[in-house]
């Protein structure tokens, strides 16, 4: 059993709290977590049971800023394998940094990672777990609480607290919040088969007091169903707002007070999206998803279908939707990977696309595209290209068709997956509800069927 700790030294966050946020030196976010332990200096304890610790290990928590078109955003990997993504960063700190100031970037802290032999239960059975360091003046934050199920590593709060709170939830007739949105798009895998790409996007929410409450926790549980209603995959993860409960470096510590803002002492920020990836066979699936954020629940569903492939044929895959975009992390080729805990960029032409859930535009925000065509690999294969075209759904005709996108200059050199992307002008859209629609066509007469998204312009 791996157990992720953080430990902070207690009198150097007395002093930051003490500080105001902006005037805090980088040195003095440097000295705040404690980086000199070993095994000697932890005990712990399993359902109240002192156990032997095999080892401790220091690593770093690293959860960089992402730089887009709408700014910075932190992003960090869940418990379940899914990736968390926070407001944008100058947004957090808008209303409480004097105009000015300088937004500092603390350093991402290390965590410690204890192995130990945990006592061996029945399936289903949940044990408590705590960690203490005998070293004086330590905040010591860890997760809590394990249990024996035989769930997949995208699943592992099955008979935990909060995972039971989720289910039921999830299987009540309670509709909860209606602002969660989901969106489930299949792409293709590096060897053909389908890589379906979840996304869910809820309002971020900023809990402000006197540092006198501890931030909630934000978990999410989803269960993809075959059309005939029988489940066939599904995932969960947890996010925390405060490293009390092993939380990525954005929510650790409760520093924001300003002289302008005396009552606004501590600012708890909350994730705003998560994104997870399945292995789907080919079918019709239902997906169901369930949102906590602490107090409230939230759900939100959606249909899809994942096509079957072949390298023979010329294929395309879903169509997402993004507001989001920018400059594609250095060695991003635009192909799927199978890094667990990462997620294959949608990467095309240099840049990376961001899908969102959340399809209602305004004639402002960008509106940009993706999509992968699956190109036969044969000698002298044919030129591609997509076509895409805009569709009222409430008339059903075609108000806006677009020049068609030459494949080529969007190729992977020795892959068959050819990523197409890019911006779409929808000002000249009225208010309405439209559908944009792509497929691929080639040279030697293939063409796919269309593959479309839904969206609305408000």
């Amino acid at each position: 059993m791996l157990v992720p700790v953080v430990v902070l030294d207690r009198e150097q966050v007395a002093q930051l709290q003490a500080t105001s946020y902006y005037a805090a030196s980088d040195a003095a976010w440097e000295k705040i977590a404690v980086r000199d332990l070993n095994s000697r200096d932890f005990r712990l304890f399993e359902d109240g049971a002192a156990r032997q610790i095999a080892s401790v290990t220091l690593v770093p928590l690293d959860t960089p800023l992402i730089r887009d078109n709408s700014g910075r955003y932190r992003e960090f990997v869940g418990i379940g394998g899914g990736t968390w993504t926070e407001r944008a960063w100058e947004d957090t700190f808008r209303d409480y940094i004097p105009a000015g100031s300088r937004v500092l970037d603390w350093p991402p802290l290390p965590s410690y990672v204890i192995a130990y032999s945990p006592t061996e239960g029945s399936d289903g059975s949940c044990h408590q777990v705590v960690v203490e360091v005998d070293r004086p003046n330590t905040l010591v934050y860890s997760r809590s609480e394990f249990c024996n199920a035989r769930n997949s590593p995208a699943d592992p709060m099955t008979g935990t607290k909060i995972g039971k709170q989720l289910e039921t939830a999830l299987l009540s007739n309670k509709d909860g919040r209606s602002n969660v949105s989901v969106a489930a798009i299949p792409f293709f895998d590096s060897d053909g088969r389908s890589l379906t790409r979840v996304v869910v996007e809820f309002p971020s929410k900023s809990v402000e007091d006197a540092c006198t409450t501890e931030p909630d926790t934000v978990g999410v549980l989803g269960v993809v169903s075959t059309k005939g209603g029988e489940e066939f995959e599904r995932f969960g993860d947890l996010a925390y707002w405060s490293v009390a409960n092993g939380s990525a470096v954005g929510d650790l510590i409760p520093l924001l007070r300003s002289q302008a803002y005396p009552n606004a002492q501590c600012v708890f920020d909350g994730p705003l999206r998560y994104e997870t990836q399945l292995h789907l066979r080919p079918g019709e699936y239902d997906l169901r998803v369930e949102l906590m954020d602490g107090k409230k629940f939230g759900r939100a569903e959606a249909s899809f279908t994942v096509d079957s492939y072949d390298n023979k044929r010329l294929a395309i895959s879903g169509v997402a939707l993004a507001r989001r975009f920018g400059e594609a992390p250095v060695g991003s080729q635009g192909v799927p990977t199978a890094l667990p805990e990462n997620f294959a960029p949608l990467v095309t032409k240099g840049v990376e696309v961001t899908p969102t859930a959340n399809t209602d535009f305004k004639k402002d925000d960008p509106f940009y595209f993706y999509c992968q065509v699956l190109v036969p690999a044969v000698a002298g294969p044919p030129s591609v290209q997509a076509h895409l075209q805009i569709l009222d759904l409430k008339t059903g005709e075609i108000v806006k068709e677009l020049r068609p996108v030459d494949a080529a200059p969007y190729a992977v050199q020795g892959s068959p997956i050819v990523p197409i992307g890019g911006g779409v002008d929808i000002k000249s859209l009225p208010k309405g509800s439209y559908q944009l629609q792509v497929r691929a066509v080639d040279s030697a007469g293939q063409t796919t069927a269309w593959r479309s998204a839904d969206f609305t312009i408000r």
